[in-house]
């Protein structure tokens, strides 16, 4: 009773709501950008082997360098312009990603994924300082929406996908991190900052 009577109060926070949604959208993009860039880089005009593109997930490798430093500017900066900033990168990766030459495509991946591991790294934070007393309850919440949206979104974006291609893919992409960006700016800060 104790557990239900604390997540019914988180799902009355709409700060905790936003950043649980914010985790469903961009984890939804972020899993939907690995799904289908295989593909493209597949296909033509690239034709790379499955051998080459299974390399591109060395690019979870950013998030290991930015998820740190995102945490130390929050600090310093606050959480909002911390996770808007994450998101901000990751626009940057994903129009790196649109042309057909593998060099941009690399270096795209690698800061998308770097300011999408910025973004949750603030925000998973975020959402306990908010949660005090209901951090483990929250936590919860915050993940179950992270992995509903890896696959809602991780299928959904495939309809893009085969309808136009890879700018399908983009766009629907930046469509759910713009989202993310709104559903950032109503999170109200911690009382500690």
């Amino acid at each position: 009773r104790e557990h239900l009577g604390a997540v019914r109060d988180l799902v009355r926070d709409g700060s905790v709501v936003r950043l649980c949604l914010l985790a469903f959208l961009l984890m939804g993009g972020f899993v939907a950008t690995y799904n289908y860039l295989t593909f493209r880089l597949e296909a033509a005009p690239l034709g790379l082997s499955a051998t080459v593109t299974s390399l591109l997930f060395l690019a979870y490798l950013a998030g290991t360098v930015s998820s740190p430093l995102a945490g130390r500017l929050s600090d310093r900066y606050g959480r909002r312009p911390l996770a808007l900033s994450g998101i901000g990168v990751s626009f940057v990766g994903m129009a790196l990603m649109l042309p057909d030459h593998i060099a941009t495509i690399t270096v795209g991946l690698l800061v998308f994924t770097a300011g999408f591991f910025a973004t949750h790294s603030v925000a998973s934070s975020w959402v306990s300082s908010l949660a005090a007393g209901r951090r483990g309850q929250a936590a919860a919440m915050y993940l179950l929406a992270y992995y509903l949206g890896s696959s809602a979104f991780g299928a959904l974006v495939g309809l893009a996908y085969q309808a136009v291609g890879w700018t399908g893919v983009a766009g629907s992409v930046a469509a759910l991190f713009a989202l993310g960006a709104v559903a950032v700016l109503g999170v109200r800060p911690p009382a500690s900052g």
